[in-house]
């Protein structure tokens, strides 16, 4: 597989990074020295890149696809901006700061991927929502950001069918950050590693016929009952 990966920190992008290097021909990107030096040291493609630029991103999107021969799967984890005050503590820029780097971001990233992705009729885009239980413990702009990203996995699977492109969303609880694989229980009270991101990911990979999806991965902390069942 021909795998970018935008928006790579030491949280969930560098894990995934990690993981599927291993088999597969992968790039990545950010703004940050993070990314630059994984890369360097998985010997993988990389580019420094604003995304919340949709210049920027079409520039990544083919200097990615031409080192790669290609573009199967295009996966965007940018949007790091938690924090948890009184609602009233934060002001109008943060929330918008907030967000664009978690909806602009998506958004620029499946136009460009979609894009080329359209030509070959085939290809799956990653969006990364958030649990619950991280949405109730964080702040306007934050919640805004992955709430837009929600609805835009549904939009983008529903406008990208003819194309037989899938569009996907992964939504986490809050996870460890760095590599690391320990096993937690469910219901586990801290940070969850990111194994199974991974494996969700490589499941949607493999097929071919899930999109429009949002899975969720939080250890049990987001189980509710529709409303009247």
């Amino acid at each position: 597989m021909k795998i970018l990966i935008c928006g790579v920190g030491n949280g969930i992008g560098g894990y995934i990074t990690e993981y599927f290097s291993k088999n597969n021909d992968v790039f990545i990107s950010s703004r940050g020295d993070f990314a630059r030096e994984l890369a360097d040291r998985l010997k993988i493609g990389y580019m420094q890149c604003d995304l919340r630029s949709l210049k920027d991103v079409r520039t990544l999107v083919s200097r990615a696809s031409s080192a790669m021969d290609g573009l199967d799967v295009a996966i965007n984890v940018a949007g790091n901006y938690f924090s948890s005050k009184a609602p009233w503590d934060y002001n109008p820029e943060e929330f918008a700061d907030a967000l664009l780097n978690n909806a602009l971001t998506f958004y620029n990233v499946a136009i460009e991927s979609s894009r080329c992705m359209a030509k070959n009729r085939d290809g799956l885009i990653i969006g990364f929502s958030a649990a619950g239980n991280v949405y109730l413990n964080s702040n306007p702009g934050y919640a805004a950001g992955k709430g837009s990203v929600s609805y835009m996995i549904k939009y983008f699977a529903r406008s990208l069918l003819p194309y037989n492109v899938r569009v996907n969303g992964i939504a986490p609880g809050f996870i460890e950050k760095g590599v690391k694989s320990n096993e937690r229980n469910l219901l586990y009270h801290g940070r969850f590693p990111a194994n199974d991101i991974a494996l969700t990911i490589e499941n949607l990979m493999k097929s071919k016929m899930i999109t429009g999806q949002i899975i969720n991965i939080s250890g049990g902390h987001d189980i509710n009952i529709e409303p009247g069942l």
